[in-house]
């Protein structure tokens, strides 16, 4: 990875101090390129003696005066570092910036700019100790639009790869193109956002001849307000400035009487010829996933299943093992009267670190019909003689009792040409019969991730509500869209998902909630739907099973995260990363949806190990403040009053 340390040169009376920071860095991961804007004299012949000693690492150019975002455009588009890392002619960089920004690159991947502390050093290079202008904290947001424009300054590393999904760097022109900074900030946060890095990498030379003494505070205030204006237009936010001093306060201009003639649906598609069988809510319980079972060789695990249940052609076990095992996982179905004459057999080779963090999915063979007798599911582990590990596996119990035969945590599926696309259609009739005109759906059909596919999906539509919907979802109540529309206004939210609910009415998830290893749970999974989720709550996070979002909320965080491999937690982040931005989430338990509960498990793992690493600097979004999620029980019946008393989301 290469940064690339640009300077717009305009004086030289401190250019040498500035490049000599940069050659003294302690990271040759670095290139400098820099550009004379029509500078003073001395800062020509500098760069004219540098040009001369031909530095394999810097590059300089000669302009007209251009102006200092057109200079730094210039430079940007003429570089080609991973990272961008503004530097001023008359500052000095600490001599391990380049390789504490790098590190912290690597560690944040998807950050779209990292910020870190600066201080303040007079003409002679001394320190001057002295408050920050600027705040060095997360910025803030209403609806989002950022409050503190000004909560911004060197040093930044900007991340090429966000940079170059903006317009750019861009100035005020009567401004001498100056608020470029600023500005560049505002575009990077919303197709990736800004952290922290809490070191000091930069010194900010105090001197008499800095752009920012012309500008003066009444010019910075005025480029201010016009940042926040452009910003809000280019969104799309439905707001209006409220005030003329930062921090900005804002008023909503929204049209809050939507309903469903106002969606746009998008609905990613997976084609496959294979039904999922009702075997899903005999998984453990939350509260349940604790329990492990360790196959060693010598323990097989067993259980009895009905006929149905027990002709499939393919198993998905889950293995979170933190050690490698290697050794072949046997799985055999056999009528429970004759054990030992097997009518299904499959195998899968664990292969050292191949099989760590996955889900094990192993192919049946059919040997034989077992006609309408009970069956037995026997689950083993043959070690071979590396293996210094067991095989370990969720165990839970199939209802909330603990009690009965134990149900791995598992997924068993058969054969079924067309059915998945069967579903796709009955979830389309379902929408149409909700009001939902056929211009307004759009499914993607892309061998890519479901975040990938939502974004693809959201380039297609126009209006000002979008539905995330997965395509084994039905709306059997015709209401259900007119309810969530007529919530999403009388609550001022912005993203809304009802009460999902398997085909045999029990719950899939009902307002959901992060645990204490900050892991999102869905409430009520597997539980008989008796009503006692009827209700709307403020939640930390929604499920994109199905989900209504206001279409500003999209164009401000950018979408999905389409880092996330295939499925899983995408939407979780998706979430946080609107509540960042102060959106607000609403979960509905006075509609609902069926889902038939088609997924695939390979990425949790992956996926939850990014989700951690890139929001455990944010504990304040893995809750929500009590009085916000205080249950609304209007209408709730009794046996949803006795499930909510005292209901905050954890």
């Amino acid at each position: 990875m290469i940064v690339s340390i640009e300077t717009p040169v305009f004086k030289g009376g401190w250019l040498i101090p500035c490049i000599e920071s940069v050659l003294n860095q302690t990271s040759p991961d670095w290139e400098m390129s820099m550009v004379w804007d029509g500078g003073d004299a001395l800062s020509r012949n500098i760069l004219e003696e540098v040009e001369r000693l031909q530095h394999p690492k810097i590059t300089v150019c000669f302009e007209e005066r251009k102006g200092i975002a057109r200079a730094r455009r210039f430079l940007s588009g003429r570089s080609r570092g991973d990272y961008i890392l503004p530097l001023d002619d008359d500052d000095m960089l600490a001599s391990d910036a380049v390789e504490r920004l790098l590190a912290a690159a690597t560690r944040m991947p998807w950050a779209g700019i990292i910020r870190a502390r600066r201080k303040f050093i007079d003409e002679e290079g001394e320190i001057v100790d002295m408050a920050e202008w600027f705040p060095f904290e997360s910025r803030h947001y209403h609806r989002g639009m950022v409050t503190d424009l000004f909560n911004h300054c060197q040093p930044y590393l900007i991340r090429r790869a966000a940079y170059e999904k903006t317009a750019g760097w861009e100035g005020f022109e009567d401004f001498m193109q100056a608020g470029e900074d600023c500005d560049i900030f505002t575009k990077i946060e919303e197709v990736a956002p800004v952290e922290l890095l809490d070191e000091c990498l930069y010194y900010y030379r105090l001197n008499s001849q800095r752009a920012s003494h012309e500008l003066k505070p009444e010019g910075a205030y005025e480029m201010w307000r016009r940042l926040a204006d452009k910003t809000i237009e280019r969104i799309g936010l439905p707001l209006r400035r409220a005030n003329e001093r930062q921090p900005f306060t804002y008023l909503s201009t929204a049209d809050r009487n939507l309903g469903p003639a106002a969606i746009d649906v998008i609905i990613p598609f997976f084609e496959a010829d294979e039904e999922e069988l009702d075997y899903a809510h005999s998984r453990p319980k939350a509260g349940r996933q604790n329990s492990i079972l360790r196959l060693d060789g010598r323990f097989a695990f067993r259980q009895r299943l009905d006929p149905g249940t027990g002709q499939f052609d393919r198993l998905e076990l889950v293995a979170p093992n933190a050690d490698a095992v290697h050794g072949v996982v046997r799985v055999v179905v056999a009528p429970a009267a004759d054990p030992g004459s097997p009518i299904a057999a499959g195998e899968y080779r664990l292969a050292g670190e191949n099989s760590v963090g996955r889900t094990v999915s192993i192919a049946m063979q059919r040997l034989g019909d077992a006609g309408a007798t009970d069956l037995y599911l026997k689950i083993s582990l043959e070690p071979d003689r590396r293996n210094r590990h067991d095989l370990q596996c969720y165990l839970g119990y199939p209802d909330a009792s603990g009690k009965g035969e134990p149900a791995l945590m598992m997924r068993l599926y058969r054969n079924r040409p067309g059915h998945h696309r069967a579903r796709l259609e009955r979830c389309l009739a379902s929408l149409r019969n909700c009001g939902i005109a056929e211009d307004a759906i759009h499914v993607v059909e892309r061998r890519q991730s479901a975040a990938a596919n939502r974004n693809l999906g959201f380039r297609a539509t126009t209006r000002p509500l979008v539905c995330y919907m997965d395509d084994d979802v039905e709306l059997t109540d015709k209401g259900v869209l007119d309810r969530l529309c007529a919530s999403l206004a009388a609550t001022e939210s912005d993203l809304i998902s009802p009460k999902i609910l398997d085909p045999q009415g029990r719950i899939f998830c009902a307002d959901p909630y992060f645990n204490h290893k900050q892991m999102p749970v869905p409430r009520g999974l597997g539980q008989l739907d008796e009503g006692q989720f009827d209700y709307e709550s403020e939640v930390a996070w929604l499920p994109s099973t199905m989900l209504l979002v206001r279409r500003e909320v999209v164009t401000a965080v950018a979408g999905f995260d389409d880092d996330y491999p295939a499925s899983q937690m995408e939407d979780v982040d998706f979430c946080l990363k609107a509540r960042r931005r102060d959106f607000k989430c609403l979960y509905s338990g006075l509609a609902s949806a069926v889902h038939y509960n088609y997924q695939r498990n390979y990425n949790f793992a992956l996926n939850f190990q990014y989700f951690s690493a890139k929001w455990q600097g944010h504990p304040e979004l893995f809750e929500v403040p009590a009085a916000a999620a205080t249950a609304v029980r209007t209408g709730v019946s009794g046996a949803a009053e006795k499930a909510t008393a005292g209901l905050t989301v954890k």
